[in-house]
């Protein structure tokens, strides 16, 4: 998307700035079922526990961003990953693109000459 808002190929730092900003906003976005997950983890034994009472508990308790506790580490931890990862998956497609351009160039020039000589 920001390749075709800026109308040109990213810059290596512009890649890694949207990998980061990509992956924590994943992570923010994500919270609310990570805290979920890890209050039903932590329930005490024998205690009756599904995804709807976990919401409306936090919800009554805590309030709406009782579910969104540790977005902001969890921002930090992923972002820098997604950074890594994103820069890295368009690091290889570029490196793939090019070693296919540069296959085909190199069978098209063999088969002009062998064609030249037939």
């Amino acid at each position: 998307a920001a390749q075709h808002v800026l109308n040109r190929d990213l810059e290596p730092w512009e890649t890694i700035a949207v990998g980061a900003l990509s992956g924590g906003l994943a992570a923010v976005v994500t919270t609310p079922f990570d805290v979920m997950k890890t209050r039903m983890m932590t329930a005490p034994p024998g205690t009756p526990v599904s995804m709807q009472l976990i919401v409306f508990s936090i919800l009554r308790n805590e309030g709406p961003l009782g579910l969104f506790k540790g977005a902001i580490p969890r921002f930090f931890w992923i972002a820098p990953l997604g950074a890594m990862n994103f820069a890295g998956y368009e690091l290889a497609k570029k490196a793939m693109i090019q070693t296919e351009s540069d296959s085909a160039d190199s069978v098209h020039e063999k088969r002009t000459t062998v064609g030249s000589r037939g």
